[in-house]
């Protein structure tokens, strides 16, 4: 049975809920470069997610790959977190109800930060721990890795390996860039490098992994499906070539052709390649990461070509970007549904549709896929 996989991304919450509650200080903003969070999408997520779960069941697993916030702020991550855990959100004083949340099973969530949950004051990132006392609780720092099975035994099937990334670059930056430099930069540093090749050759040897509720499951590391968590994106975003395209799409296309200097300095993971090095070195299967508020899917091989063929037998890893779920004026909305399966994996895109005003799916960025975990590149 596969593994059913809510992907949203970069959520950008403000420090109010509903638009009508914000600031003066926060409306500026979401004029600017601080845009937050469109409390007019926030109901039609909410109502197309209980529906997916109500024709397919509950969701296995929700990852949030970063911004959840777009200032770090405490009632913005309060937010966030209100929207993901809670079933039902009221205003607090007096309580009125105002939407439904996703009511997601605090077991079953996993969020990462980005650059925007970092943010103190701007323009510098300074402010450490403070979504972690929204999120991950549980564990001492990052990297990490955590195992999730549908059965106790993850014998049983295939369990996926997910290994969990802070790739926002202040928090450790490297030598001779400063904190004002790395506003939107990703950094890996070579030891979380190392410890991802480490780690997974430890988990080949003693198959011993924990699960989000602290209890330790026993896998073939073989037999799962290995993905990678983090919220810069560490390949880049290709021009978008097709005979037709959406009018969101030639939005998009222009803002890539735009802005790409801007991207390739502000955006992109700095030690990219040393990252994906360490990648294929650890049989990583799947990437999933934020940030650049634009959907992608690429199939690289480890000499960064693109499987053009279904007979190609390189091994290779998928590249999965999901857009801004909520992010006020955006030209490109939407989140990710997978079903994992060992050998393959299906991905269903649901975009803003702001004619029909809701999240439908997009059958042409939606499909199945393969994971081609044969030769080396320089073996075929």
């Amino acid at each position: 049975m596969a593994i059913r996989i809510l992907h949203i991304s970069d959520l950008h919450f403000g420090r109010a809920f509903r638009d009508s509650d914000r600031s003066l200080r926060d409306r500026l903003l979401q004029r600017g470069d601080m845009r937050g969070h469109d409390f007019q999408l926030i109901s039609s997520l909410s109502a197309k997610v209980h529906r997916l779960a109500r024709q397919g069941g509950p969701f296995d697993l929700a990852l949030v790959t970063g911004d959840v916030s777009t200032d770090g702020a405490s009632k913005s991550l309060g937010n966030a977190a209100k929207l993901l855990l809670e079933d039902e959100i009221f205003t607090s004083s007096p309580g009125h109800f105002i939407v439904n949340g996703l009511g997601l099973a605090v077991n079953s969530v996993i969020a990462i930060p980005g650059n925007h949950d970092r943010y103190k004051s701007i323009p510098f990132q300074l402010d450490f721990g403070n979504f972690e006392s929204f999120f991950l609780k549980q564990w001492k720092g990052y990297p990490f890795v955590v195992a999730y099975s549908k059965y106790e035994s993850g014998k049983d099937e295939c369990p996926v390996l997910l290994f969990v990334f802070d790739s926002s670059a202040v928090n450790n930056p490297p030598f001779g860039l400063k904190p004002h430099q790395l506003i939107s930069r990703g950094y890996i540093d070579d030891a979380a490098c190392e410890w991802l090749e480490i780690k997974t050759h430890k988990i080949r040897m003693d198959g011993l992994v924990p699960e989000l509720d602290g209890k330790t499951l026993q896998v073939d590391f073989d037999r799962c499906v290995k993905i990678v968590l983090l919220h810069h994106h560490p390949v880049e975003f290709p021009d978008i070539k097709a005979p037709a395209l959406l009018e969101a799409e030639k939005v998009a296309q222009r803002r890539h052709q735009i802005t790409t200097k801007i991207k390739d300095q502000w955006s992109t993971l700095l030690n990219k390649e040393r990252f994906l090095e360490a990648c294929f070195a650890s049989g990583i299967d799947l990437v999933l990461f934020g940030h650049q508020h634009l959907f992608l899917h690429r199939e690289l091989t480890e000499d960064m070509k693109e499987i053009t063929s279904a007979q190609i037998l390189t091994r290779s890893i998928h590249f999965c970007g999901c857009p801004t779920t909520l992010q006020w004026a955006e030209s490109e909305i939407g989140f990710l549904v997978y079903r994992i399966e060992w050998s393959r994996f299906a991905v269903d895109y649901f975009g803003w549709n702001e004619e029909e005003q809701k999240f439908e799916r997009n059958p042409s960025r939606s499909g199945i896929f393969p994971f081609r975990r044969g030769r080396k590149a320089e073996d075929v």
